[in-house]
């Protein structure tokens, strides 16, 4: 396992990472939604099972949900800019190095 994360670039392992997370909070929210939704049953009897129903009974989880997305997305978003501006650095600075040997060479 090491090994595979080790040889794994870093975007490709942030995607995973994020996918996972994203996942695993995507079936727990939905098991607190039907959870949820089920003790609403019980105390109201006459209440009829419809999807519009348990939506707006739950919008406040389907919120939650989002708006984690949201922010892992956005947290995906800040880590390919600093790799990006590194890797940019990194490049910028290889080009300098081979810049001033050809530039010695050439003298």
């Amino acid at each position: 396992m090491k090994e595979i994360l080790e040889t794994m670039p870093r975007i490709e392992l942030a995607l995973i990472i994020i996918g996972v997370f994203a996942l695993m909070l995507g079936i727990i929210f939905v098991y607190a939604m039907i959870h949820e939704y089920r003790m609403y049953l019980e105390e109201h009897r006459k209440a009829r099972i419809t999807f519009r129903d348990f939506f707006k009974q739950e919008q406040f989880y389907i919120f939650l949900f989002l708006a984690s997305i949201f922010i892992m997305l956005l947290n995906l978003l800040y880590f390919l800019e600093s790799i990006s501006a590194i890797s940019r650095q990194i490049l910028i600075t290889n080009i300098k190095l081979n810049y001033e040997k050809n530039y010695q060479s050439i003298q």
